[in-house]
């Protein structure tokens, strides 16, 4: 079992500016969040474009991945806040949104015998890119009701709704995490 990330920038962002400072942003943006994926003992996937991949739970077992990628997710929102206050007033619209997911999926080398990848496929990673795509107009981050519960005994959530996507039947529930439970002190 393991937790998946998709970290979109807003299409936005690129309308109406040079390639070059396209290219310029978003490596400077993906070498801040790569370094929190990191941190939180993810695994970068791929970059896709404008989007960053990653999970946890692989290649190394961690049992607390729902966790880890939580707070990878509130990391990235601070680094970016702090990456946003840097950038001239012309790119203030500049966001991210990032949709999580937790469940079994495939780990291992895909493609051919001339390019493999070490990547993750399955129903749970195509889950977390359309959770991301519902942060769109939304919440900056969003998480499946299968991460929520695995990681709720550390973060608070709030409930945002249920959500018709793209190959389910049924809709999706998903939340927004507010931050770490409150703890009383046991003495």
């Amino acid at each position: 079992s393991s937790s998946s990330a998709a970290s979109d920038v807003d299409k936005r962002q690129s309308e109406n500016k040079p390639a070059e400072e396209v290219l310029q942003l978003l490596n400077s943006y993906f070498e801040q969040q790569l370094q929190v994926i990191f941190d939180h003992k993810g695994t970068l996937d791929k970059f896709i474009g404008d989007c960053l991949m990653a999970f946890w739970g692989a290649p190394l077992n961690n049992p607390e991945h729902a966790v880890s990628c939580v707070a990878a997710a509130l990391a990235m929102e601070d680094a970016l806040l702090a990456f946003k206050k840097t950038l001239p007033e012309s790119l203030a619209d500049f966001d991210v949104g990032i949709g999580i997911h937790t469940g079994e999926c495939i780990v291992g080398m895909i493609g051919a015998n001339s390019r493999l990848d070490y990547t993750v496929i399955g129903d749970t990673v195509n889950l977390a890119s359309r959770i991301e795509g519902l942060t769109k107009n939304s919440d900056r981050i969003l998480v499946s009701q299968c991460c929520k519960e695995q990681s709720e005994h550390v973060y608070e959530f709030e409930f945002v709704g249920e959500h018709k996507v793209k190959g389910r039947q049924e809709s999706v529930k998903v939340y927004r995490p507010i931050g770490l439970k409150l703890r009383a002190d046991k003495e």
